[in-house]
C-alpha cells in the first residue's frame, strides 16, 4: 500500500472554497503533474505533484532500486542477502521482481553474455553507501550505475517524472495521459522569473553590491502579472506570490538578496539559474526541460543544472537497458593506434569553404535535414559497431580505415532514430496546429540531435568513441562533395559550403524558380541519399572579408531574405561581448541595408549605412569630453570569466568597460573609456558589413 498524499497548500490567499478543497483532498482524486521525485529515508520515493495552485506529496514505498554486480568473493552474495534494506522477497534464481541472477551482454562489443546479480533495495541511500564500499574495497564489479537510480525507476514505472497523473486518496497513482504522446498537455506549473538591473544593464553576478532595480513576472492558474524596473526595496512586497510558485528562475548568486527580502527560494521545488543575458526565459526553459524529461525519464531537478549530455546519454542508456547491455562505470573503449598520415586524414571536421568576399544576389541556401544524426542512423554508427572484430557483415567508410558492423543495429542509431521520428512528428504538429509550444519542443529535440554528434566523439561519454566520430565527419565531407558536384553538374554556381549548408546561385544571377529549385533538390537527394530543405532564399547575401586574409570568414555572413527580414551570422551585433554602442551602429546600418533589394539599391544603401557609423564615431569621440552626453552604459559589454578585469577571474558573466588603464568591472562605476579601443571596434564592425568591393564591381554580376 502507498502512503496517503500529504497536502501542501502553497497559496496562502485561498478562498474558503479552495481551503475546503485542500481539507477534502484525502477523499478526492487529485489531478496534476509530477514536478519532483526524491528518495525517502525509510525507503521508496516521495513524489511531489502540482496542479499549478496546490501541491501534494505522495510516496511510493514499494519502489525498488537495483544494484547490479558481479562478485569477486564467493561469500559476498549470501552476505548481501541478509542486508536489512534489501527487498525481503529477494532470492537468487527466481523470475519475479525479487533479486535474480540475470544474463546480460558484456561491453565493449556486446557479443558475449555474462551472469550478474540484481539485488533490489528499498532504500536508495543504503544502496549508494553499499555501492561505494564495494567499489572502494574491490569486492565486486558494479554495473548500470548510469543514469541515476531515480531515472531508472521511472523507466520501470513506464511514465516520465513530468507526467500528468491522478492521485487517489489512498495514494494510488494512475497516468492521466499517454506517456509517449508528442502532443501532451504542457504541465501547468506555476512559475516566476526575476531579473536584476544596475545602471549598465542586467546583472548576473552578485559580489556584495546590490542591484538598483528588478523585473518580475509571475504566472499561476489564478493570475499573471509583470513588474518592470521596480526599486529593489520593493522586492519584499512580492514575497508571498513568488515563494509559492512551483518554478523560480533567477540568478542564483542573488539568493542572499531574495532571502533578505523574505523570498525563500528553498521552498520552491524547482529553481532555474539565469546565467547569461541571453538565457531563455522560464516559460521557454520549462518547455525544453519537460521535453527532455519525457524523452529521458530524468526528473526536472536533475536536468535543470546539467549539460545537454545528461538527457541525451540517458536516452541512449534506456535503449541499452532494454537490450540488457551492461553499462560500466568507466569507459573501456581506447582510441585505436594511427600513423601520422592517418591522423591527419581522419582527424578533420566538416567541409568548410572560404567564400570570395562580396555581395551576391538571388542566392538560395540549402540545408541537409538533420545531416549528422541521419548519417549515424543510416550507416549504423555506434561505439560497438565501428571496427568490431566480431562483426560478420561490415561496410567500409569512405576515405578512412574504419569499418561498420551492418549485421546489428547499434545503440546510438536506435536512440537517434526515436528522436528523429519524434522531431518530425512535432514539426508536423507545430505546422498543423500553429502551436508555439510544439515548435519549442521540436527545437529541444533538435538540440539533442545536434549534440549527439559531439558526444559521439567525447571519449568520456558512456556511448562515445573517437573512431565513430571520425566515421561521421568523413561521411559528411563525402556527402557534401557529392552535393557540390551535383550542383555544378546541374549548371549552378556554388558560392559557399558550411558543413551541412550549400549556398547556390545561377551563373547569370537571375532568381531560381520554384520548379527549378525543386528539381535541383531532387537531384541532390538522389546523389547524396539524404533529404534537403530550403533554409533560406536571399535577395542578397554578403560574405565579408576576414581582417587577416583576402578571403571571407567562413561562418560570418548577413543577408536579406526574400521575406524582407535579415539573417545575421557571426556579426558583432549578435555577440553578448559586443559593447552596446557598437551593436547600435551595426544594427542601424543593417536596417538601412535591409531596405535594398537590387544591386543598385544596395550600392546606395551601403553609402547611407556608412553615415550611420560616422554618427556613432562622433558619439565615441565626444564621450571623453567633460560634458559628454553619451550614456556610459553604451560602452559596457558582458564577458565570461572577466580575467582581464578581475584577478583570477570570476565564475560567471560580468559587465566590463575598457578604460585607458585597462578593463574594469562596471559595478565599480563609470571611470571613463579608452576612446581608441572603441574606435577600433567600430572600424572592425564596419569591415564586417563592407563587401570590400566598389559598387561598380559587383553591380549586376550576381556575385
Amino acid at each position: 500500500m502507498r502512503d496517503s498524499p500529504r497536502n501542501i497548500c502553497v497559496n496562502e490567499t485561498h478562498t474558503e472554497e479552495s481551503r475546503r478543497t485542500c481539507r477534502d483532498r484525502r477523499t478526492q482524486v487529485f489531478t496534476g503533474w509530477i514536478i519532483d521525485a526524491k528518495p525517502r529515508n525509510r525507503g521508496g520515493i516521495t513524489l511531489l505533484i502540482t496542479d499549478g495552485r496546490t501541491r501534494i506529496e505522495t510516496s511510493l514505498p514499494a519502489a525498488r532500486f537495483n544494484l547490479y554486480l558481479k562478485p569477486k568473493l564467493p561469500a559476498l552474495i549470501p552476505h548481501l542477502l541478509n542486508h536489512p534494506d534489501l527487498d525481503p522477497n529477494t532470492g537468487m534464481g527466481g523470475d519475479g521482481e525479487g533479486g535474480v541472477e540475470e544474463e546480460w551482454w558484456m561491453p565493449p562489443w556486446y557479443t558475449e553474455k555474462t551472469s550478474v546479480a540484481r539485488l533490489p533495495f528499498t532504500s536508495l541511500e543504503a544502496l549508494s553507501s553499499l555501492e561505494r564500499r564495494l567499489t572502494a574495497e574491490g569486492a565486486a564489479e558494479v554495473y548500470n550505475t548510469y543514469p541515476d537510480r531515480i531515472t531508472q525507476l521511472f523507466w520501470s514505472l513506464n511514465y516520465p517524472p513530468t507526467a500528468k497523473v491522478e492521485c487517489a486518496g489512498d495514494g494510488q497513482l494512475t497516468p492521466a495521459e499517454n506517456p509517449s504522446a508528442e502532443d501532451y498537455e504542457q504541465p501547468g506549473y506555476s512559475w516566476a522569473e526575476l531579473r536584476f538591473y544596475d545602471w549598465y544593464g542586467e546583472t548576473l553576478l552578485y559580489r556584495g553590491k546590490s542591484p538598483m532595480h528588478f523585473d518580475l513576472e509571475v504566472h499561476t492558474r489564478d493570475e499573471h502579472y509583470t513588474v518592470r524596473r521596480e526599486e529593489l526595496s520593493a522586492l519584499g512586497a512580492y514575497a508571498r506570490g513568488v515563494s509559492g510558485v512551483d518554478v523560480l528562475g533567477y540568478p542564483k548568486t542573488y539568493t542572499q538578496i531574495l532571502v533578505e527580502a523574505g523570498l525563500n527560494p528553498y521552498r520552491v521545488p524547482l529553481t532555474l539559474d539565469r546565467r547569461t543575458p541571453t538565457s531563455e526565459g522560464v516559460r521557454e526553459a520549462l518547455i525544453r526541460l519537460v521535453e527532455w524529461s519525457r524523452i529521458s525519464y530524468t526528473p526536472l531537478r536533475l536536468l535543470a543544472h546539467a549539460s545537454i549530455g545528461k538527457p541525451l546519454t540517458a536516452n541512449e542508456a534506456h535503449v541499452a537497458y532494454e537490450r540488457k547491455w551492461l553499462i560500466t562505470q568507466t569507459n573501456t573503449r581506447l582510441e585505436d593506434w594511427k600513423t601520422i598520415p592517418q591522423l591527419v586524414e581522419h582527424d578533420r571536421g566538416g567541409l568548410l569553404y572560404r567564400p570570395k568576399p562580396g555581395a551576391h544576389f538571388n542566392v538560395v541556401q540549402l540545408d541537409f535535414t538533420s545531416m549528422y544524426p541521419t548519417l549515424i542512423h543510416k550507416w549504423n554508427i555506434s561505439p560497438e559497431t565501428v571496427n568490431n572484430p566480431h562483426a560478420q557483415h561490415t561496410q567500409s567508410v569512405p576515405r578512412t580505415k574504419h569499418t561498420v558492423d551492418t549485421g546489428r543495429l547499434g545503440v546510438v542509431p536506435e536512440a537517434l532514430s526515436r528522436l528523429l521520428t519524434r522531431r518530425e512528428r512535432l514539426r508536423q504538429l507545430a505546422v498543423e496546429l500553429g502551436d508555439r509550444a510544439l515548435e519549442l519542443r521540436q527545437q529541444a529535440v533538435k538540440w539533442l540531435l545536434v549534440a549527439s554528434f559531439g558526444y559521439l566523439g567525447f571519449r568520456n561519454a558512456k556511448f562515445g568513441k573517437i573512431e565513430a566520430y571520425e566515421c561521421v565527419t568523413a561521411l559528411a565531407r563525402e556527402t557534401v562533395r557529392r552535393a557540390v558536384d551535383a550542383v555544378e553538374g546541374a549548371g549552378y554556381r556554388v558560392l559557399h559550403v558550411m558543413v551541412d549548408s550549400v549556398f547556390i546561385q545561377r551563373w547569370d544571377g537571375a532568381p531560381i524558380g520554384e520548379d527549378e529549385l525543386n528539381t535541383l533538390i531532387h537531384t541532390l537527394e538522389q546523389a547524396t541519399g539524404l533529404k534537403l530543405k530550403v533554409e533560406a532564399k536571399y535577395d542578397w547575401v554578403v560574405f565579408s572579408r576576414n581582417r587577416h586574409s583576402t578571403l571571407a570568414s567562413p561562418q560570418r555572413y548577413y543577408g536579406r531574405l526574400a521575406s524582407g527580414a535579415l539573417k545575421l551570422k557571426g556579426l558583432e551585433c549578435v555577440k553578448r561581448s559586443c559593447p552596446q554602442i557598437i551593436r547600435d551602429a551595426q544594427l542601424e546600418a543593417l536596417s538601412i541595408l535591409g531596405e535594398a533589394r537590387t544591386p543598385e539599391e544596395f550600392a546606395a544603401a551601403l553609402r547611407h549605412a556608412q553615415e550611420a557609423f560616422k554618427k556613432h564615431r562622433g558619439k565615441i569621440e565626444l564621450a571623453c569630453h567633460p560634458n559628454a552626453e553619451t550614456p556610459p552604459h553604451l560602452f559596457t559589454f558582458c564577458v565570461q570569466g572577466a580575467k582581464r578585469a578581475v584577478r583570477g577571474g570570476v565564475e560567471g558573466y560580468m559587465w566590463l568597460l575598457k578604460g585607458v588603464e585597462g578593463y574594469y568591472p562596471a559595478e565599480w562605476g563609470y571611470m571613463g573609456i579608452d576612446r581608441e579601443h572603441y574606435l577600433k571596434l567600430l572600424d572592425a564592425a564596419w569591415e564586417q558589413l563592407d563587401p570590400q568591393q566598389p559598387p561598380q564591381q559587383f553591380r549586376g554580376e550576381g556575385g
